[in-house]
């Protein structure tokens, strides 16, 4: 997994990914994203199908976290 720490809690309602992989050589095949804070960790997106190479995730309601988790 890759997690990014955004260093304080932050509001966050879009979450775009840039995969290294152009969409024909991507061999992301799925992935989940959780957002993270003293409570925990919250899966709040799956993909169960091949990612393209930037992936634009918008949340239906804004969620409140300082760490983003992108797990393969």
């Amino acid at each position: 997994y890759i997690e990014v720490d955004l260093g304080t809690v932050q509001p966050i309602k879009q979450i775009v990914i840039r995969f290294e992989r152009t969409d024909d050589a991507q061999n992301i095949l799925a992935y989940h994203v959780e957002l993270g804070n003293e409570n925990g960790y919250e899966t709040v997106y799956q993909k169960s199908s091949k990612a393209s190479q930037t992936e634009k995730i918008t949340l239906s309601e804004t969620k409140i976290a300082q760490k983003v988790k992108i797990v393969k």
